[in-house]
């Protein structure tokens, strides 16, 4: 789905004026506008993210958890509602967007769905997870130490986190504001900034096609870790 057309100019979406991140705002005005047509959309450009995460699940072993408390942050229309609901025996969503909200409702995957953002968690849920994912939210980070700073401290112990995002091409920066709109990541970057928040060693490191953008694909990284400390 292209976005970048509709974003204001970078100067108007990014925090304090560097670009590190989207202002809350504008996440949540784009979102809102193209809600009712963001399913087909992904469809039509052959979107992977489903089934990518279902690998990533895969090899995770969750049946040492007695009971799997999971939370989709960035659930957006709640396209991997029903894959991470396979291991999860209660499942929240979060998302800047109420419209996107609304239609992930209708999903029936969802055991609760709240408008907040990430990096605010503390305000509304006190609990810890045992599973967080983040699929294709942290392309609008530029800067991910606080997100999965944020992301870690709402993990239990031997908690799982799985986030897909797009890879970079530029080899001269450990993160790059794309034509697209969204951030684009170098590999070391990220599992550089996993070492020092506190996750594990990935558990699975997956690269695939995301989906074609200008009928070009889309490279995409997977990454499954523990929170280990």
């Amino acid at each position: 789905l292209l976005f970048a057309q509709y974003l204001p100019t970078v100067a108007g979406i990014v925090q304090d004026g560097s670009i590190h991140s989207y202002k809350p705002d504008s996440i949540q005005n784009m979102f809102d506008h193209h809600a009712d047509t963001f399913d087909s959309n992904l469809t039509a450009l052959h979107y992977s993210g489903p089934e990518l995460l279902a690998n990533l699940i895969s090899k995770v072993n969750f049946d040492e958890y007695p009971r799997v408390n999971a939370l989709d942050a960035g659930c957006g229309t709640g396209l991997c509602g029903a894959v991470i609901k396979e291991v999860a025996d209660e499942l929240a969503g979060i998302d800047l967007s109420q419209k996107m909200l609304d239609v992930a409702a209708k999903k029936g995957c969802y055991d609760n769905l709240k408008r907040m953002d990430l990096l605010s968690l503390e305000n509304v849920y006190p609990q810890t997870f045992d599973l967080i994912t983040c699929i294709d939210t942290l392309c609008y980070f530029g800067d991910l130490a606080a997100a999965l700073s944020s992301l870690h401290h709402y993990l239990n112990n031997n908690g799982v986190l799985i986030f897909i995002l797009e890879l970079s091409t530029n080899t001269d920066n450990d993160f790059t504001l794309k034509a697209t709109g969204r951030f684009g990541h170098q590999k070391n970057y990220l599992l550089s900034v996993l070492e020092k928040v506190g996750f594990s060693k990935p558990i699975a490191l997956i690269e695939s096609t995301l989906r074609m953008q200008y009928e070009q694909p889309v490279k995409g990284l997977g990454i499954a870790v523990y929170r280990c400390q």
